[in-house]
């Protein structure tokens, strides 16, 4: 009997199962550390109005771009320590059943421990594979100990990360007060950009807004009305694939995707962090911003003739009607509230979940007909 718990227990080991190892989640946590640290920096000083937004804008989004890293990087943190745990846990029934047949051998007279009753062949046999069990031992002390200073490191990093994930929000609600600030003394001052919308472009405006019953119908009243002309726009089609996404996030349904209800939009869902903000992928002009039947805020951009851009699901506006866009300007944000740290560090102690709990609809239309924005857009990041 103790031969055949000698060999159950080095089965044991042969069959062991590996966990995953912890080198990429190192590199995800450090890699969002230095975004942060980077979005920091992008706070520095800047003249006029336009430069002293961009600049904020440009730091929100790389706070938002940071923070949304070190989220993926914290989840991925906790299901590494899940696994390195659920192996030791594993491996704890191993060593309690090794630690039985070496205290059942020190028990046994030691003529007997020599001696095996099938006679000298088993006796061999069986002193072979307890010398065999020496380095199979070694082996298993050196992962187990392996194991555990990976569970030091990950404690460690992750410690530094919900620290600078702490430093980050309050950095990001800072960023967001001042991006406020501005927008308001610029529109104080009158240094918007903007085209004068005529009262016969208004009037017609509100007659559509009275007679459409949905979103598309009222978007193809748009697009059938004159345009202002912008110079200096760019060749709309060539900017395929090198456009931002408009809000950090994910895409939570593609173009005409059916939910879970079958309904199809001819549009994309991003999934975005409450208050998160929405800018304009390209140089545009604004055609609408307001309130439009139950579709809540509803904002059209035109960045060329014979194409309109759509968001709806935002919370807050930041434009009006004849406003001229740079690409990247901030057009509104996301609706919610911006949960505490400590909410924030509970959502990413989660291994499953989506990157956000509100969501941005978009929708692109060339010549009043609905087409997939997926190929304008870059890599999401």
């Amino acid at each position: 009997m103790k031969t055949l718990s000698l060999a159950l227990f080095l089965a044991l080991l042969m069959l062991r199962p590996a966990t995953a190892q912890p080198e990429q989640v190192l590199r995800d946590l450090t890699e969002a550390s230095t975004q942060l640290a980077e979005a920091g920096a992008a706070l520095a000083a800047s003249e006029g109005f336009d430069s002293r937004i961009a600049a904020l804008t440009a730091a929100i989004r790389a706070y938002e771009l940071g923070l949304n890293a070190m989220r993926t990087a914290l989840r991925g943190a906790a299901v590494q320590e899940r696994e390195i745990a659920n192996a030791l846990a594993g491996e704890r029934e191993t060593l309690v059943q090794l630690l039985g047949v070496i205290a059942a051998l020190e028990s046994a007279p030691a003529p007997l421990t020599l001696l095996h009753p099938d006679g000298p062949l088993a006796s061999a046999r069986a002193g072979a594979l307890m010398a065999a069990m020496a380095p199979d031992m070694q082996k298993e002390v050196a992962t187990l100990s392996g194991q555990l200073d990976q569970l030091r490191v990950i404690n460690a990093l992750r410690k530094d990360a919900e620290t600078n994930l702490r430093i980050g929000l309050g950095e990001l609600q800072q960023a967001r007060g001042a991006l406020n600030a501005a927008l308001d003394q610029r529109d104080a001052e009158g240094q918007r950009q903007r085209v004068s919308v005529s009262p016969v472009a208004a009037e017609q405006l509100d007659s559509l807004l009275r007679a459409s019953e949905n979103l598309a119908f009222f978007a193809d009243g748009l697009a059938a009305m004159p345009a202002p002309e912008i110079p200096g726009q760019v060749d709309f089609v060539s900017l395929q694939g090198v456009l931002a996404a408009p809000v950090v996030g994910e895409i939570l349904r593609g173009f005409n995707a059916a939910d879970a209800a079958g309904i199809r939009r001819p549009g994309v869902i991003f999934s975005a962090q409450p208050l998160a903000l929405v800018s304009t992928p390209t140089a545009a002009t604004v055609r609408y911003a307001g309130e439009f039947l139950n579709y809540g805020l509803v904002i059209i951009l035109e960045p060329a003739p014979d194409y309109l851009i759509t968001y709806t699901g935002l919370g807050r506006s930041f434009v009006t009607e004849g406003d001229i866009l740079a690409a990247g300007d901030p057009v509104g944000e996301m609706g919610g509230d911006l949960p505490i740290a400590q909410e924030f560090l509970i959502e990413t102690s989660s291994v499953t979940g989506a990157s956000g709990s509100e969501t941005l609809y978009m929708e692109l239309r060339r010549k009043g007909t609905p087409v997939d924005p997926t190929p304008w857009f870059a890599p999401l990041q």
